[in-house]
Formats: structure tokens, sequence, C-alpha cells
């Protein structure tokens, strides 16, 4: 399979994500004819199911069913029409109510992107693989690269772990709580970019103008490119929401619950 068409992008996800309790199912759908369950169904299919995974993966929801929940997906597909796959596996994951099988919602999904301290939560190819997709998301047919380079960038913090030498709170009249929140918001999808292995160290715990001028002159991943577009005089909790909020609708849109059509 070609690792940059869509079959290819959502095995290398899945790997990522590390399912192979759902190895039965994949191979029963890869195992199906065209004739049987064409390339688009196929991809319909694998939308709805990398979808449900993503989700599920970003809210750190359990994985102890998932042996037994996927064999029970494969139930509800081995005895009907190939061709009706993507909307049974939709209608049955829609249908999930109980917390260890449960589909998140777009509120839920949106909410756990940007309040959720996902560098910790994450393992780092994890939260690699979730900024490579939005990086991809940013390009389209006109890019001189349609794809980020898989799993060899390095998660930075734009607003860093270390802050407090150069990244002074704004006057409040708690800075205890101040710090706290900073601290919080710090780990969210908001402040987190990729950046190559050399530029990591450079960057470090950098004041914001010097951190901006750096990844002005040395980026060219899109991700980095919105970052900078609105010339922000600082970066602090505005901005980490706004941003977040930004890379959260995009996901909902590259991993959408809706998959019907």
């Amino acid at each position: 399979i070609d690792p940059w068409s869509p079959e290819g992008i959502f095995l290398y996800r899945w790997r990522t994500m590390d399912v192979g309790t759902s190895t039965p199912l994949l191979l029963w759908l890869f195992g199906q004819p065209d004739a049987a369950l064409p390339a688009e169904r196929r991809l319909r299919f694998l939308k709805t199911f990398e979808s449900y995974l993503v989700r599920r993966m970003v809210g750190r929801m359990t994985t102890k069913d998932y042996n037994k929940f996927f064999l029970d997906v494969l139930g509800r597909l081995v005895d009907h029409d190939p061709a009706e796959a993507p909307d049974r596996l939709r209608t049955y994951l829609m249908e999930q109510t109980a917390d260890s099988r449960l589909w998140p919602t777009d509120a839920d999904f949106a909410a756990n992107l940007t309040t959720l301290p996902l560098y910790r939560l994450l393992t780092r190819p994890r939260l690699r693989m979730l900024l490579e997709a939005l990086e991809d998301s940013y390009r389209g047919p006109k890019s001189e690269d349609q794809f980020v380079t898989r799993g060899k960038l390095t998660v930075e913090h734009v607003l860093p772990q270390k802050w407090r030498a150069h990244w002074p709170l704004p006057e409040t009249d708690d800075p205890t709580l101040a710090a706290i929140e900073r601290d919080r918001i710090l780990h969210s999808l908001g402040n987190l970019t990729l950046v190559t292995k050399t530029l990591n160290p450079a960057l470090s715990n950098s004041a914001w103008e010097v951190k901006n001028e750096a990844l002005a002159e040395h980026t060219v991943l899109m991700l980095n490119k919105k970052l900078l577009a609105g010339s922000h005089p600082e970066w602090a909790e505005r901005q980490i929401h706004e941003r977040g909020t930004e890379l959260a609708a995009r996901a909902i849109d590259i991993w959408p619950r809706d998959t019907a059509g």
C-alpha cells in the first residue's frame, strides 16, 4: 500500500495508536474484493474507524474492552453485504453508551483538545501524529509537498515549560492562581507545534520575540506560518486558547463523527 494513500495514512496512524486488537477487523476489511466493497466505501469505513480511535485516544478513554468490542463489530459485518460495512459500523458506534465503547461527540472532542494537558497525557508519537494530521490539513494539491514528513519532527511548546524567566505573567490580583492556570494551559494543544530537531534546542525557553523571529526565519510548516500570521505582540493564555479552538475545529473536520454519505 502506498504510504501516502488514504489507506497508507490510516495504517500509519493505526500503528501509532497501537490498537492491534482491531487487526481481525481490518484483515476482514482489506480482504474484501473491490467488487464487493468498492474503494470509496472502504475509505468511508476507515475514516469512521479512525475517528472513533482518535477521539477516544485524545480523551484517554479505556482500551480494556477493545478486544471484545472489535470482535462484536466484526460479527455485525461478516454475514451481511460488505458494501454495507461503512453504514453498519457507523450505526453500531453511534449506538454505544458505555464509557468503554463511547464515540466522543464533537463537543467532548473539542473540550478534550482545548483543555486537557495532551503533552503529558499522550505518548510523544501519538501527539506528533495528531499535529502531523493538523499540518496536513493546511496543505493541499497546490503545496510543494502535500504531506509533512512522518515521525521526524519534535513537539515544541510555544510558551515554554520553563516560562518564568522570560514570560512574565500579566498584572493580576492573584499571581499564584494565574501561574497555576498558565501551567495548566501550556500543555494543551493550542500551545504545541512541530519543529525540527535542530531548531528545537535553539528555541528552548527563549522569550516570545526570539521564538517568533526564529520560527519566521526557518519554518516551512503551515502550522507555524498560521501561528505567526497574526503578528501577536505576545503569546499568552488568550492566544493559546484561540489557537486551540481553531485547531480543535480542524480536528473535528479531519476526524468527523458524522461520516454518513
